[in-house]
């Protein structure tokens, strides 16, 4: 049975926020999680550094057999992980 944690995002996942999301996904992923449900329910933009830290969790998780799911994606959230060609290596869910 996987490790499911659930992570809210912020509302902006930029390079302000991005080292705290980033400490927090690595403490999450180091106590064991092998499923990270990323929550973008509230997230109205992600920068590259954001997908950046979300691509470098999905490193780690793999290796461990994991993955990462984002989850609620917004269409404008939605469309720089389509440009970037990323939503064929991360599992989506709406809500």
């Amino acid at each position: 049975m996987e490790n499911e944690v659930v992570v809210r995002i912020k509302k902006s996942l930029d390079s302000f926020s991005s080292e705290a999301m980033l400490e927090e996904l690595n403490q999450i992923i180091d106590k064991g999680a092998t499923q990270l449900v990323c929550d973008f329910s509230q997230t109205d933009y992600i920068s590259s550094i954001g997908v950046g830290i979300l691509i470098s969790a999905y490193k780690r998780l793999k290796k461990a057999g994991g993955n990462v799911v984002l989850y609620a994606l917004k269409p404008k959230v939605r469309s720089i992980f389509e440009t970037a060609g990323l939503l064929q290596i991360f599992t989506v869910r709406d809500a």
